[in-house]
């Protein structure tokens, strides 16, 4: 998108739902054309597997004459409560106000994990060392934020991608 002022953005970039994937009460896809520049459409499918378990399928595809193309470091960014957490590997467990929450990130056939961090409050925990003042942070109303943890993972590879996370909570 194009920024135009403080709070204005021009060119917005294009979501749709996509009916014939979707189910009722079972699974949501949909798509936004925000990389369109790139050569590349977003989708994702948010399917539920039981009452509380989740997984969300992301997949960048590629635009007319990119198929192949070689991406580096698309980006995946979770925004999970604060929280003590445990990380192994691209598996990352939370202590939630809600019960320990688990997210297990999982690469498609040619996609290959780059880095991952968790950064808390602006503040990198684990991982690659950035200036983040922005990551880490919820706002649950204007004026106000509080921290949390932020999960990132970055992918490389050739179009199309895809990546799967599980969420579900820790048993026992």
């Amino acid at each position: 998108m194009t920024r135009t002022g403080r709070f204005l953005w021009l060119d917005w970039a294009q979501a749709r739902a996509l009916p014939a994937e979707s189910q009722v009460g079972k699974r949501v896809t949909a798509e936004h054309d925000g990389y369109r520049q790139l050569g590349i459409v977003h989708r994702r499918t948010l399917e539920r597997l039981s009452d509380d378990r989740w997984q969300v399928l992301d997949s960048l595809l590629p635009l007319a004459g990119n198929q192949g193309r070689s991406v580096d470091d698309a980006i995946l960014h979770w925004l999970l409560p604060d929280g003590d957490w445990h990380l192994e590997g691209s598996i990352l467990k939370v202590q939630t106000p809600a019960g320990r929450l688990l997210l297990a990130v999982e690469m498609g056939p040619g996609v290959r994990p780059e880095w991952v961090q968790v950064i808390r409050a602006g503040v990198t925990l684990f991982g690659r060392e950035e200036e983040s003042p922005v990551f880490g942070w919820y706002s649950p109303t204007y004026g106000v934020k509080q921290p949390a943890l932020a999960f990132r993972l970055a992918f490389s590879g050739s179009l199309p991608l895809t990546w799967r996370t599980v969420i579900a909570p820790v048993q026992g």
